[in-house]
């Protein structure tokens, strides 16, 4: 069975939300093959991490959206889901020339 750690959380506004979004990967799972594990980002430490893992990473805003934990992660070889560093990179520089103008995103409050 392989061990999935579900990567969320944070300090960043969209906290709550990846808390969410954590516990419905959890809820959701195949654990016929996969062994699921939440994980705060403030509690991360790559070096605990087991190098044949998965992290599922649920965060949103900073450190997600970013591209900061998929470069740590990178660096290790650690296997993790979602995009790699450059488009992180490019999300967190429209994010902020959005918020420049000040388009409405689907959240509650402006970019």
């Amino acid at each position: 069975m392989k061990e999935v750690i579900i990567l969320y959380g944070g300090n960043s506004d969209e906290n709550e939300i990846s808390e969410l979004t954590a516990n419905s990967i959890n809820n959701h799972i195949d654990r016929q093959n996969f062994l699921p594990t939440l994980l705060n980002l403030n509690d991360f430490k790559v070096d605990k991490i087991k190098r044949d893992s998965i992290v599922f990473i649920a965060i949103h805003g900073a450190g997600g959206e970013d591209g900061e934990i998929q470069k740590i992660l990178k660096e290790q070889a650690i296997t993790f889901t979602g995009s790699i560093i450059a488009f992180g990179k490019l999300s967190e520089f429209i994010k902020n020339h959005v918020k420049i103008v000040g388009i409405k995103s689907n959240q509650k409050k402006s970019l």
